[in-house]
């Protein structure tokens, strides 16, 4: 099915980066919280989302930088591409400095503008510190990042990624075990992991692009103005996001209280982790999109598109199913602490509209790649005021509390996705509007199957161990692999993936 060896090597990477981080998650959250308690935990989500929302502020530079710069060296323009890169790292050194002053003045005095409890109130300000930090410098990496996108060797960032990971636990180990616990280890640890993937993206542009050096002698406003009049509109998508998905921990915190805020993080840990695989396989398939697009050849990227949603398919339902059956037990036996029922249906909640969104999110990668930004921004940010007035409406109408700020995101998720960014990524390459809707009802009804099969197998075995949760979950995703292949796949697929897996058994004995 994948015929791209490339692709699947860094398939292959991007799905062992994710694994480690699961893992992680899996392991320190409950750790945390069992250590600092789950309101303390709150904060860090909190702190991540500022972080998010000061990028609506680089958006626009950044959002469409590789794609500039990855058109113009596979189109053999050096100059071209060494004035965008050399002017977006110039412009994004430049911000990074002057985000430091509004940085300190925030974590300064941080408590007059969410709710902090005394006790915890200098430990969340060293957190938002090092987060803030954080932030900072990745502004500078994620320039430097886009190396391995341009020359489609993803899994490079991967393992990069994967090591930082594992920087970042050593130190949260060794300074929670040695010293007494604090939330602002997390912080000081996830900025050293980003120190990391700053030194190794200079790396890989140095080794990758070694023709492609920042200079100041390439600044150029014109490919800035170009970048950013392409990708303004990118900002105002970024803003829509953020309203959507990003306000919610806030909103908690100032609505409902900081210990409602630190239930509703616990409970987007594992979405969290689904959202994250999702984009991670997604973003695999950007790059060879790209290129066929720069090379003007649009038959062989609809026949991408195709197959990524086939493949997203697999990455998006499976996991909804199984935090839709499996969740209740999952989370009795991770947090046996909290309330576990709430926690489980404010997860189903935060992530279930993935089941769709996930399917279509290379078509997101359409409106970048052929500059068709504009209406989908319009529309996104009109989205994302909606569903900001009917939370606070509900909030203040309703007794829904935190089912309010998780479910409303998610049934209009599901209403922008039908009704505008399916027919119009197909409307963006002159295709018939219905073009890739057959993808998402496929997905609908394997995400039904599924459900029911682990309906079925909840209902009819108890599980009280991991050890037992662990066996249904393999058991279960077997069985969806198997019912997946004949939803999605056609015979002669199914013939090619049946081959394939033979010649490896052979290989392998």
């Amino acid at each position: 099915m994948i015929k791209n060896k490339q692709l699947a090597i860094n398939m292959l990477a991007q799905i062992i980066g994710f694994l480690v981080n699961i893992s992680i998650s899996f392991f320190l959250t409950p750790f945390i919280v069992n250590n600092v308690g789950s309101e303390a935990y709150g904060f860090l989500g909190l702190a991540n989302n500022f972080a998010n929302y000061a990028t609506v502020l680089t958006v626009a530079l950044n959002s469409m930088a590789s794609r500039f710069i990855s058109i113009s060296i596979h189109q053999n323009d050096e100059v071209g591409a060494s004035k965008y890169f050399s002017s977006v790292v110039i412009v994004n050194f430049v911000i990074a400095v002057l985000m430091i002053f509004p940085s300190i003045f925030l974590v300064l005095y941080l408590e007059k503008m969410i709710n902090i409890s005394l006790e915890i109130l200098l430990d969340v300000k060293l957190l938002w510190g090092f987060i803030l930090l954080n932030f900072i410098i990745g502004l500078i990496s994620g320039t430097y990042g886009v190396a391995t996108f341009v020359t489609n060797k993803l899994y490079l960032s991967s393992i990069a990624g994967i090591i930082s990971q594992i920087i970042k636990v050593i130190i949260l180990l060794v300074l929670f075990i040695r010293f007494v616990p604090s939330m602002w280890y997390v912080g000081l640890a996830t900025f050293i992991s980003t120190l990391f993937i700053l030194i190794s993206n200079i790396h890989f542009t140095n080794t990758l692009l070694p023709k492609i050096k920042v200079n100041r002698h390439y600044f150029d406003l014109k490919s800035i103005y170009e970048v950013v009049s392409s990708g303004i509109w990118n900002t105002w998508t970024r803003l829509s996001q953020i309203l959507t998905s990003q306000l919610d921990l806030l909103i908690a915190n100032l609505f409902i209280s900081s210990a409602a805020m630190g239930v509703l993080a616990v409970s987007k840990t594992i979405p969290t982790a689904v959202i994250t695989l999702i984009g991670t396989i997604a973003a695999v398939f950007a790059p060879s999109m790209t290129i066929a697009y720069a090379k003007g050849d649009i038959r062989d990227l609809v026949n991408q598109i195709n197959q990524s949603m086939k493949i997203m398919t697999i990455f998006s339902v499976i996991p909804n199913a199984i935090l839709f059956c499996f969740g209740s037990a999952f989370y009795a036996l991770w947090v046996p602490n909290e309330d576990t029922n709430l926690i489980h249906i404010l997860s189903i909640l935060a992530v279930f509209n993935s089941v769709i969104t996930g399917v279509i999110n290379p078509l997101y990668s359409v409106f970048t790649i052929t500059n068709k930004v504009k209406v989908d921004s319009i529309v996104m940010i009109v989205f994302g005021c909606i569903i900001m007035s009917t939370v606070f409406i509900l909030l203040k109408f309703t007794d829904l509390g935190l089912y309010a700020i998780a479910g409303t995101g998610m049934i209009f998720s599901f209403i922008l996705t039908f009704v505008f960014h399916i027919p119009y990524a197909a409307r963006c390459l002159n295709l018939p509007w219905y073009s890739f809707y057959r993808g998402a009802f496929k997905s609908i009804l394997s995400f039904g199957i599924l459900a029911f099969i682990g309906i079925i197998i909840i209902n009819n075995i108890e599980i009280t161990t991991w050890i037992s949760l662990i066996l249904n979950i393999c058991v279960f995703t077997f069985i969806s692999a198997v019912v997946l292949s004949f939803i999605l796949l056609s015979a002669n697929e199914r013939k090619f993936l049946l081959g394939k897996i033979r010649k490896f058994e052979r290989k392998g004995g």
